[in-house]
């Protein structure tokens, strides 16, 4: 998932900033500016989320949102490490309403810190993942994430490889646009029927 202009070199890729761009506008726009935003990598994928949060933050003004932006070290992804991290930042007076993460698992260690705190979700707490893996089912209530296209990005380069080699010409990049799914983390879909 990620761009590369070299010779011989084909990609598909997810447009990871506009995704996490959107996505942070969603929860802006519904009454929830002061986020937290969890990462756990530099890869092209991860710096492109990252940017993407960034500037949503910055379109809508949201002062101080750098210091809720935090690198969550990989060996300690399980759900419950991530809860403890979280919670140790409010602890030490971090002031938060919604939680956006990079990954699905980093987002279930902002559920499972709500549920520690009873914290009521969405309405106390909304929480955006990212990837829309199947962990998004596994949690109580379902986890908001954004779906990366993985099934269609990886037909696509099956079918890239496949006319390369066949000899065809085939586009050097295919670029899919990720897409917020609205569950029960997030108050989207209220807002939604109310109107």
């Amino acid at each position: 998932n990620a761009d590369f202009d070299y010779p011989n070199v084909y990609c598909a890729l997810c447009d990871d900033f506009t995704a996490m761009k959107e996505a942070a506008c969603a929860m802006i726009t519904a009454g929830t500016p002061d986020i937290l935003y969890l990462y756990d990598s530099n890869t092209y994928s991860g710096i492109r989320k990252l940017k993407g949060f960034r500037a949503a933050m910055e379109e809508y003004a949201v002062p101080d949102y750098e210091k809720r932006i935090c690198f969550m070290d990989s060996k300690s992804i399980k759900p419950g490490a991530v809860a403890d991290h979280i919670a140790a930042m409010a602890d030490a007076g971090m002031t938060f309403h919604g939680i956006m993460a990079s990954d699905d698992m980093l987002a279930i260690g902002g559920i499972k810190y709500a549920q520690r705190k009873g914290l009521r979700i969405p309405e106390d707490l909304s929480v955006i993942g990212y990837n829309n893996s199947v962990l998004t089912d596994c949690c109580t209530p379902e986890l908001t994430s954004v779906d990366n296209c993985l099934e269609p990005l990886t037909h696509q380069l099956v079918q890239t490889l496949m006319g390369v080699l066949s000899g065809t010409e085939m586009p050097k990049k295919t670029v899919f646009s990720g897409k917020l799914v609205k569950r029960g983390t997030t108050p989207f879909e209220m807002e939604e029927q109310e109107r």
